[in-house]
């Protein structure tokens, strides 16, 4: 049996997009960044994290700037752009998520608890 999880703390890119498939599942969309400090340098990572079913609930509160911390199953999703160039990404299928700190400009979450861990079950 193999298990892959990640686990990745970022700040959000913009505000949650959500939407439901044409069966009324809902699924949450967030770009995530992740900063590090390699070889004297800042780098950052992007990841495209989908929150589905209960764990949609809480995601759709993500605003612009906020850190969260997911953890997951990732996998690389290659596309053609416009231009014809090979494009590559990296996709998190949220597990878990946390809100880490308060919201960007010190508001409250609406209607989450801060500090709460939401689960999908498996």
């Amino acid at each position: 049996m193999s298990h892959q999880t990640i686990t990745i703390v970022g700040n959000a890119g913009g505000d949650a997009e959500k939407r439901f498939l044409p069966d009324g599942t809902p699924v949450v969309n967030v770009s995530l960044a992740v900063n590090e400090h390699i070889n004297s340098q800042d780098v950052t990572t992007w990841f495209k994290v989908a929150f589905w079913g209960n764990l949609s609930k809480a995601a759709e509160h993500i605003v612009k700037g906020q850190t969260v911390a997911v953890d997951g199953r990732v996998s690389v999703e290659t596309w053609t752009d416009r231009e014809g160039n090979f494009r590559a990404g990296l996709r998190v299928t949220a597990r878990r998520m946390n809100f880490v700190g308060g919201r960007p400009g010190g508001a409250a979450a609406t209607g989450t608890a801060q500090e709460e861990v939401y689960d999908i079950p498996f």
